[in-house]
């Protein structure tokens, strides 16, 4: 049984993104163990996953307020090292994922030149060159399959099963927002990055001109206040602040989510 361990930190899109590389290392290696490190407030996208073993919590974030909390991180970090992986693949790409990835194991990733921080691929006992301008989805599984030996088709993503898990506790408490004689639209407000927050004039607009049961998600009290006044200028509800579970079951029932 190959034991591998995956290190995606952040964001939310970004984990979303490179959950899809699961099914095919499955498809192929059925028996492996697959552990997943990510930073603790985004663990929950991964919970009630079966095709993820073990999901790994850091708070490498926090360090930026609490720098004496590293020597606590490091820690645990070698606490999931004495799980002997096989291979540790940062799909990152980041400095501080590179090291996390040497610690933990056999580190791989991308190469210097088709990686954010290039100091990163110093970290890596192999690296592997995808282009940086490849399709974020298909340079995740070019890289999964480089490592792992696997050949994950296009046709396979494309007919890929749902990858976001959530109880039905988690589905009843969302069940209220839903229309069943509208297309139900989801609008996530905030992003991690400033410059994919789509202006709030022009998402009115958007509102208005699809119609159906508008609902929008916030995280912060900054994109409540937006909820707020986009639920003035058109025919939308703002939610209340949801779970990542809530808002995995809330876009399971989805017929479009329009975010950053």
């Amino acid at each position: 049984m190959v034991k591998i361990a995956i290190v995606k930190l952040s964001a939310m899109g970004d984990i979303v993104h490179a959950m899809i590389t699961l099914q095919g290392i499955k498809a192929q290696l059925p028996d492996a163990q697959i552990d997943w490190i990510v930073e603790e407030g985004f663990s929950g996208l991964l919970v009630h996953n079966p095709d993820i073993d073990h999901i790994l919590p850091v708070r490498l974030k926090a360090l930026k307020q609490c720098r004496s909390c590293l020597f606590a991180e490091v820690r645990k970090i070698k606490t999931y090292a004495k799980n002997n992986y096989d291979v540790v693949i940062d799909l990152q790409g980041l400095i501080k994922s590179g090291v996390l990835a040497r610690m933990l194991g056999p580190a791989v990733g991308f190469d210097r030149h088709s990686i954010r921080e290039q100091a990163a691929s110093f970290f890596y006992r192999k690296s592997f060159h995808i282009p940086y301008d490849e399709n974020v989805i298909y340079r995740n599984i070019q890289l999964v399959d480089a490592v792992l030996g696997i050949t994950t088709s296009r046709e396979q993503i494309r007919r890929k099963a749902p990858f976001l898990f959530f109880d039905e506790e988690e589905r009843n408490k969302t069940a209220s927002f839903l229309r069943r004689d509208q297309k139900n639209i989801i609008y996530i407000l905030g992003s991690s990055w400033e410059s994919k927050i789509y202006p709030r004039e022009k998402l009115a607009t958007v509102i208005k001109a699809l119609g159906e049961n508008a609902l929008l998600v916030w995280g912060s009290e900054q994109e409540q206040a937006s909820a707020l006044l986009l639920a003035d200028q058109c025919d939308a509800i703002p939610l209340p602040r949801l779970t990542l579970g809530g808002l995995k079951a809330l876009i399971s029932e989805a017929a479009l989510v329009i975010g950053g």
